[in-house]
């Protein structure tokens, strides 16, 4: 089995059940242990990190009796989920944001969590009289907020901000609430999703978790703000993770770099956090238009900072058991393991194009140099690097606002 491979090699997963309470913002991913290592049960792994938001995603197919996989589908949304090599070391971690079991039979799924809405409101456009043609529209306005606070105690506060058109809004009829109250009802609690039956396939009990990074609640909130002014971009990147309702990410910000790019203090658009986070990270250093990265990492940390100007790793497409190595001592270098290598670092392939001349200032413009966007590992021993080309470009065109 898959999990004994893993085990083998020193690798643990642990699982928790948060602590959420939203009255007072405070969310707990590691509150209480309810695995401490669920490797031994595991039928297959991978993960994937990223530059763009860091700890990407996880995929676990666990097995178990019956209690066991019917207390995922019960209780497993949201969970919390690290996963450590031999030396102690987080490789990666994330929560479960859905689940599919299989039980004799019976394939059923819940989720994803992050389509669950507990506070909405609607952005319309309210039509005040039909009694003439064309009807009578007003300016556009928003509802009052509407919550459920049964729901953001289990999973935490999740808002969506929905586009409504043109609803009637006469003092009689309230479309725009009608449909907020609706959709809150409708989404308080994770979807059942599909569910299949296949007789004559049966099979033991298995539960599939997708899990993904803490990056994606910052698409779970509203970020506003009416200053006026200008701020630096890290210093807004700062003010918009605070306001996290939440309080997931962590408020030691020593990994955001500083960078004194200007930019507006107002943003009242109702975007979400990631959605106004993406936008700086485009645009660059306020020196140069060298590119920066962004992630969240452990203990839901926020890392901010440019690309390295060093290599990290190294390979020889000619490797006999395909190692990647540690850059400095070449061929003869330490060998990392496939779990451990990590996205956003630089990877010298040493036998492509051979006899080259390799200028290490200058890594964009050389074939052999590659800067790994996406690392996907799949136990035991799978793993697929991808790389872009390094341009900047991109972030020159960001600060003129093109594109």
């Amino acid at each position: 089995m898959i999990g004994n491979i893993l085990a083998s090699q020193g690798i643990s997963v642990m699982a928790f059940d948060p602590f959420i309470n939203p009255t007072a913002g405070t969310y707990n991913p590691r509150g209480q242990v309810a695995d401490k290592n669920i490797v031994d049960k595991i039928q297959s792994y991978g993960h994937e990190l990223a530059n763009d938001w860091g700890y990407k995603s996880i995929s676990i197919t666990l097995g178990g009796t019956q209690n066991s996989i019917d207390d995922w589908y019960e209780n497993g949304i949201g969970r919390h989920i690290e996963v450590y090599n031999s030396a102690g070391q987080l490789i990666c971690s994330g929560f479960v944001n859905r689940v599919t079991v299989t039980s004799s039979t019976l394939q059923a799924s819940r989720g994803p969590l992050i389509e669950v809405c507990n506070r909405a409101s609607v952005m319309y456009t309210p039509i005040i009289d039909v009694s003439v043609a064309p009807p009578l529209t007003g300016a556009e306005k928003s509802t009052v907020i509407a919550e459920n606070n049964n729901s953001q105690r289990k999973y935490g506060i999740i808002e969506k901000v929905l586009s409504g058109g043109q609803l009637l809004d006469d003092g009689t009829t309230d479309e725009a609430e009608n449909y907020r109250d609706r959709y809150l009802d409708e989404t308080r609690e994770p979807s059942m999703g599909d569910k299949g039956i296949s007789l004559g396939n049966s099979g033991n009990p298995a539960v599939q978790l997708e899990i993904i990074g803490y990056y994606a609640w910052l698409d779970l909130y509203i970020y506003s703000s009416i200053v006026t002014g200008v701020t630096t971009v890290s210093a807004k990147m700062q003010t918009v993770l605070a306001s996290d309702p939440n309080g997931i990410f962590s408020t030691n910000y020593l990994g955001l770099e500083t960078n004194n790019l200007l930019t507006p203090n107002y943003d009242n658009d109702n975007r979400t956090a990631k959605a106004i986070i993406e936008e700086m990270i485009k645009r660059g250093n306020d020196t140069d238009d060298t590119r920066r990265i962004f992630g969240i990492f452990e203990n839901q940390k926020a890392i901010y900072r440019t690309i390295p100007d060093e290599f990290t790793y190294y390979y020889k497409l000619s490797s006999r058991n395909q190692n990647i190595r540690i850059y400095g001592g070449g061929e003869r270098g330490a060998i990392v393991k496939p779990w451990d290598v990590q996205a956003g670092k630089w990877l010298f392939i040493g036998d492509f194009l051979p006899g080259r001349f390799t200028d290490t200032s200058n890594k964009k413009d050389d074939p052999r140099s590659m800067f790994l966007e996406s690392v996907s590992f799949s136990a035991p021993f799978g793993l697929s690097l991808n790389g872009i080309g390094i341009s900047e470009l991109a972030q020159y065109l960001a600060k003129l606002g093109v594109g």
